[in-house]
Parts: C-alpha cells; sequence; structure tokens
C-alpha cells in the first residue's frame, strides 16, 4: 500500500489486494472514515482473477474500471498505451498557454517561456515516464517552444540558430530546452535518485524496466561516454550537451559565426536572461535589444 496525501495506492496480485482492501475499509471505519467507491480505480495489469475482481466490485460499488490506456497515478501515465494521451494533453495544455506570450511584452514574454511554460511545465512527466516512446508528441513540444520564440524575436530561426536556442544559458542559450534530448537523462536521473526509496518500500533492489533502453538510448546520445554515477539531472545531461556544443562550433560556417558562439558562453553573457523584467526596477529590454541578443 502507497500514500501520498490523500491518495492511497493498493498493488499486488488480486488477493492480495482484497484482503489489503478489507483491512482498509474495516480501519477506516473504526476511525470514522470511509471510502468513496465512486472516486476509487481499478487497473487489472495481468489476468483478471474474476472471482477477486468481482469481490473488489463487491465491496466497493460503483469503482472506476481502467483501461491500460488511462492508467496513470498522480498525473504519470503507468503504461505505455497511456502515455502518448498523456503528453498530447500536457502540450496542449502548454499550446493553449503559448499563444497567448504575444498579448506580453517581448522580454516578459521570452522571461516566462524561459521560467514557466517550457521545462518546469514537462519535468515531471519526463522525469516519471519513459517520455522518448512517444517521439510525436515530444517533437510537438518542441515547435511549440521554437515557434513561440520565433514569435517573440519577431524573426524566424533556422535549425543552428535553434540548437544553439535550445541549450542552457552557461552554454550559450536561451534555455528553451528541448523535450527530445531531455526525456531520456531526465528519467534516468530520476531513477538514480529514487533507487534507495524503490528498494526500501519493496525490500530488494528493483530494475525499472525502462531502465536498459534508457542507457543504451544515452551510450549513443553521447558517444559512450562513461556512466554517471551520481543521482543529479546535470550530470546525466552534461555529456550529451558537450556534444551539442561541440557541433554547433563544428556547423559555424565563418569564423565570426564561431566567435559569437564561443562569446555567449562566457559567464555573464547571458545575464540578463535571469533579470525579471520590471518597469519598476528598470529591467525590461526593449524587444529590439532582446532579439539582437539572441541573435
Amino acid at each position: 500500500m502507497y500514500i501520498y496525501l490523500d491518495d492511497s495506492t493498493l498493488a499486488s496480485d488480486a488477493s492480495v489486494v482484497v484482503a489489503d482492501l478489507k483491512v482498509v475499509l474495516a480501519s477506516s471505519a473504526a476511525i470514522g472514515l470511509e471510502l468513496n467507491p465512486a472516486k476509487c480505480e481499478l487497473l487489472v495489469m495481468d489476468e483478471p482473477d474474476s472471482d477477486a475482481v468481482a469481490e473488489i466490485a463487491r465491496l466497493l460499488p460503483g469503482i472506476k474500471f481502467l483501461e491500460p490506456c488511462d492508467a496513470e497515478l498522480l498525473g504519470a501515465p503507468l503504461t505505455d498505451e497511456a502515455l502518448p494521451a498523456a503528453l498530447e494533453s500536457k502540450v496542449a495544455q502548454i499550446g493553449r498557454l503559448a499563444e497567448r506570450l504575444p498579448l506580453l511584452k517581448s522580454h516578459a514574454a521570452l522571461f516566462t517561456l524561459k521560467n514557466c511554460l517550457s521545462m518546469p511545465k514537462m519535468t515531471y512527466l519526463l522525469r516519471c515516464t519513459p517520455s522518448w516512446k512517444a517521439p510525436t508528441e515530444l517533437a510537438s513540444f518542441d515547435a511549440i517552444m521554437r515557434n513561440s520564440l520565433e514569435s517573440i524575436c519577431n524573426g524566424t530561426m533556422d535549425d543552428q540558430a535553434w540548437a544553439q536556442a535550445s541549450l542552457p544559458v552557461a552554454r550559450g542559450g536561451l534555455a528553451i530546452r528541448s523535450a527530445q534530448q531531455l526525456s531520456v537523462p531526465a528519467f534516468l536521473a530520476s531513477i538514480a535518485s529514487t533507487v534507495d526509496l524503490v528498494t526500501a518500500i519493496l525490500g530488494s533492489p528493483h530494475e525499472d524496466p525502462d531502465e536498459q533502453e534508457a542507457l543504451a538510448l544515452w551510450s549513443s546520445m553521447t558517444n559512450e561516454s562513461p556512466i554517471p554515477t551520481s543521482h543529479l539531472q546535470s550530470d546525466w545531461d552534461r555529456p550529451i550537451l558537450e556534444n551539442l556544443s561541440a557541433t554547433l562550433l563544428s556547423n559555424a560556417k565563418t569564423s565570426s559565426d564561431k566567435a559569437r558562439i564561443l562569446a555567449s558562453c562566457r559567464k555573464e553573457a547571458g545575464a540578463w536572461l535571469n533579470a525579471f523584467p520590471s518597469p519598476n526596477q528598470t529591467s525590461v529590454l526593449f524587444w529590439m535589444t532582446a532579439l539582437s541578443q539572441s541573435q
């Protein structure tokens, strides 16, 4: 049994779930509480035990039966079938918010895109799920970020410019990160940071069923760099960023382009991106200034 705030989850063999459910019902009644069957959900992952399922339905009349494509817990999809729909819903929500960015001044819009509507809205799903298995939805998110940035800057970006914009500020980018780039390192960092907790809950070490696939993808993205021992997402992300930065420099067409990229990586070059756009503090940049900084 797993409890988070007011959400409880029973997961095991069907007969064990029935026994645990009876304990929960009896214990709740003893302290004057009761479950609301209309808010309860049942998901059968393997071959159903018809007797156990019928007993659960008797104990909780009105319980909702879920299909694998609808299964989620605390906002995170539990099955590969449920993953595309969960990401599609999140991307659609972000898209609706991004459509309103033109109502803001350009500096405020850029600040909002970077700090509110990009990775802050996606990190939870990227860390909780094997999101790389839904490439169409991740590509849609990246397209929204790119289109929003072009709208803010009042211009178009070629692939080289977008590649730089998607880098962190410290590497000369605008920190409008790509979900396709972050999906694997975010997931692996989440596994590394929760391994002790998962072991404590389950009583023995447990390998995530998607971990080996993620490690193989990570190795291909980093030219087989050594696997980090850290649980920090930045450590899993760093080898990928190093490859992207090296590619960006090698693709620079002129010495001026290369110098611009190197200059944008200087420590204070991106400080303006962290400035809160407040008219009262005279920290608002005119849109033309912001555009010249990002080009």
